[in-house]
């Protein structure tokens, strides 16, 4: 049991105690986990917070040096069990990783074009929005290699696929109709206009500026950052790149 002043060093994010150190952070007894085919909830466990953040990995052709940092922040997200606030350093940390892994990716095209420069002339150095925003227009990375840009289509095509089965069993007066998902074919159409990497080009950079700054952002959905940054970075170094250097 904890007393009353120990729920308080914990309410306030203090410094923990040697006896406590172990221990899970109170906010941790706020979550469930529910079941999508039952609807049970259940507590979280440390298993549940390990499977969560263990899902998003790098390929062996990113350099070592990235993988240990990307590491690093889904160690952060593990023991953010124990403290809270974790959370956030982890988020910060995964950012601090693609900006690591862009730097290493395109120190063999340094300088980039002036277009990508400060507003310093001076500073040859681009930081992570110029490096995001150059690798975007050269082609490094595509929306189509993005899990969220492909659910938007699957997600559009299976409601056009509905309607339009809604539809047949109106015109031909039937109370039921069988819908089978296996022919849904996800078109043009039901991607649109869907600009993904221009939402990640304004929002992981400004992410990023909030952290590095200061800030007092605390909460734990962060996982979407481990996943778009896995996906980023492994686009920009290709297994079958690295391969090929092997082979050479």
């Amino acid at each position: 049991m904890t007393d009353e002043k120990d729920e308080l060093i914990f309410e306030h994010d203090g410094l923990r105690t040697p006896e406590h150190l172990c221990d899970p952070d109170p906010r941790t007894r706020y979550f469930v986990r529910v079941d999508p085919e039952t609807g049970v909830t259940q507590p979280l466990t440390k298993s549940d917070q390990y499977e969560s953040v263990a899902t998003y990995t790098l390929s062996e052709a990113v350099p070592v040096d990235v993988r240990i940092v990307f590491d690093t922040a889904r160690n952060l997200y593990l023991y953010a069990w124990f403290v809270y606030r974790f959370y956030n350093v982890a988020e910060q940390q995964v950012f601090a990783c693609l900006e690591m892994a862009l730097r290493e990716r395109l120190k063999d095209e340094m300088p980039l074009p002036e277009e990508y420069w400060s507003k310093n002339k001076k500073d040859q150095t681009p930081s992570l929005k110029p490096m995001l925003r150059y690798v975007i227009d050269i082609g490094y990375i595509r929306n189509e290699n993005f899990q969220t840009w492909r659910d938007r289509g699957i997600i559009r095509s299976r409601q056009r696929y509905e309607l339009e089965k809604t539809q047949e069993m109106q015109d031909k007066g039937l109370d039921s109709i069988e819908l089978d998902y296996s022919k849904v074919v996800v078109t043009d159409e039901d991607r649109g206009d869907y600009d993904y990497l221009n939402i990640l080009l304004k929002h992981i950079p400004n992410t990023r500026n909030d952290y590095a700054h200061g800030s007092g952002t605390l909460h734990n959905q962060v996982l979407h950052s481990f996943e778009v940054v896995s996906e980023l970075v492994n686009q920009l170094f290709p297994v079958s790149e690295k391969c090929e250097d092997e082979i050479s």
